[in-house]
């Protein structure tokens, strides 16, 4: 058997697996994004605009992360990257509105728009978990 063949058999099988979420992987997520949304905010009011827009990425894979959570996603190297063709409309428009100018003002904009939608994926992890 090739290698190719031997992974796709290895991959073919583990479709069957259940993959299950641990509370405290999601704790830790909501932890971290919101930490990552109050930092964007400081960092943005400081002029820190480079550090803020990074750390708006990183609130970014966390509600990437939330959606794949609720809509029991399981994460596949084939689709991680992916996420523009499997996340969720509403998050996906809530992603691509987040994206602007390297400007203060319009950071803050954006942080607040992924906050609303990053709220509700907080309310519905604790629900689900």
């Amino acid at each position: 058997m090739t290698p190719k063949a031997s992974s796709k058999a290895c991959s073919d099988q583990s479709k069957a697996l259940k993959f299950d979420v641990a509370a405290d992987d999601v704790s830790q997520s909501i932890s971290k994004g919101l930490a990552a949304l109050h930092e964007t905010l400081r960092r943005a009011k400081r002029g820190e605009l480079i550090y803020a827009q990074t750390l708006l990425d990183e609130l970014r894979h966390h509600i990437m992360k939330a959606d794949d959570w609720l809509f029991d996603r399981t994460p596949t190297t084939a689709i991680y990257a992916k996420f523009d063709a499997r996340g969720s409309k509403e998050v996906l428009d809530a992603l691509r509105a987040s994206y602007g100018q390297l400007e203060a003002e319009t950071i803050i904009r954006a942080a607040a728009g992924l906050r609303e939608i990053y709220q509700r994926q907080v309310s519905q992890l604790h629900e689900s978990f």
